[in-house]
């Protein structure tokens, strides 16, 4: 459009610089009477370093990847490393409810006082009741266990 502007200042000067552009055209190199818009410029450069760019692109592709991957990775990790947390404190709440339970059947806290399993047992069934009734899993868990002994 350069070649046809109404206004003189807009036109070539020249019919060198309008030959100069038609080579920039031929070459894919931008030209000085094309758009000047970052897309375009950025076009010409592309078809230009076509290796250069698809390197590039191929790289940052390569590295976008990964993030993703180390991001889903790093959830993962941190999901099983929770659960596994509460699995210890699910079994430091027994090995502490168990040990409390037959601390009856220790002589110095009996004072003499003959215990039988049933009582330790319906003691401690009461007791998960009432100490773990915010935990249903750990409850059901010792319960399944005090019935099956």
């Amino acid at each position: 459009m350069k070649a046809i502007a109404k206004e003189r200042t807009r036109r070539y000067a020249a019919a060198s610089e309008l030959a100069a552009d038609v080579r920039r055209h031929l070459a894919d190199e931008p030209v000085s009477a094309g758009p000047p818009s970052t897309w375009y410029h950025a076009r010409k450069f592309i078809i230009r370093h076509r290796f250069g760019a698809a390197t590039a692109t191929s790289i940052a592709t390569l590295l976008l990847v990964l993030a993703v991957r180390m991001l889903i990775q790093t959830q993962r990790v941190s999901r099983e490393r929770d659960r596994a947390n509460r699995e210890a404190a699910a079994a430091r709440q027994v090995a502490d409810f168990l040990t409390d339970l037959f601390r009856v059947s220790d002589p110095a806290e009996a004072r003499g006082d003959t215990l039988t399993a049933r009582q330790i047992l319906d003691k401690g069934s009461v007791k998960i009741e009432q100490t773990l009734s915010g935990q249903p899993a750990l409850q059901s868990r010792l319960q399944a266990t005090i019935g099956g002994v």
